[in-house]
């Protein structure tokens, strides 16, 4: 009852507001700035209540039908590498940092699933790390797993906060009262995400020290890839 409560309020908000946009433009004749305003309202509204509705849809899909995905043998060095050039051209491309070390990691994985995994975390990262401050993205291999630590520079979380973190719609208290943007979501489908992927998704903070997230991957038996 509760998540059907709070997506209930996700999706009305933005319709909320796509609808007033939409009557104040028709409540009177108005020139083309006026229309093109009251549209660029409507389109950004509009893009959040779809990235909503994608992350429900995804929330709701069956294990079943998740469990279909197909996995293939993937270099986690070459992966990390590759990635990091994804970001250019963003503003806070300077404040990321991707490390890996030498060699290979091989784990049975799917790539488009796990960038939308790490690309969650990195936007995390980026929103409670203020610009300027770096942003870490390194790749472990230890005890028969690929560790992938996302790193930000933030004010970290509260003890008591770590457990529901990955609640679908949860906020921290902090996040609510500096009226920080989001839906309390990207997290919950991360974790849901990594599930998939047949890795394990953890968080670790402390109030003043940042925040760091690992995924972890089990490695493949590099005997056993071609």
């Amino acid at each position: 009852r509760l998540f059907a409560a709070e997506a209930s309020h996700q999706l009305r908000s933005p319709l909320a507001g796509i609808l007033a946009q939409a009557e104040v433009a028709l409540r009177r004749e108005r020139d083309g700035d006026g229309y093109r305003a009251a549209l660029t309202a409507i389109r950004e509204r509009s893009s959040q209540l779809t990235r909503v509705i994608e992350m429900l849809l995804l929330l709701a899909r069956g294990e079943a039908e998740c469990s279909q995905l197909s996995r293939a043998p993937v270099n986690l060095i070459l992966w990390l590498r590759q990635y990091s050039l994804a970001w250019e051209g963003h503003p806070r491309q300077a404040d990321l940092c991707c490390e890996a070390p030498a060699g290979e990691a091989w784990a049975m994985t799917h790539q488009i699933l796990l960038s939308q995994v790490v690309d969650t975390l990195v936007d995390n990262a980026f929103k409670h790390g203020a610009p300027g401050t770096e942003v870490t993205v390194s790749l472990k291999v230890m005890e028969g797993e690929a560790r992938l630590d996302v790193v930000d520079q933030g004010p970290g979380i509260e003890r008591d906060e770590l457990p529901r973190l990955f609640s679908p719609f949860y906020r921290t208290r902090r996040s609510r009262e500096e009226g920080k943007p989001g839906l309390g979501l990207g997290l919950s489908v991360a974790r849901r995400l990594a599930g998939i992927l047949g890795a394990r998704l953890e968080v670790f903070s402390e109030v003043g020290n940042g925040a760091r997230f690992c995924l972890a991957l089990p490695l493949l038996d590099t005997s056993t890839v071609c």
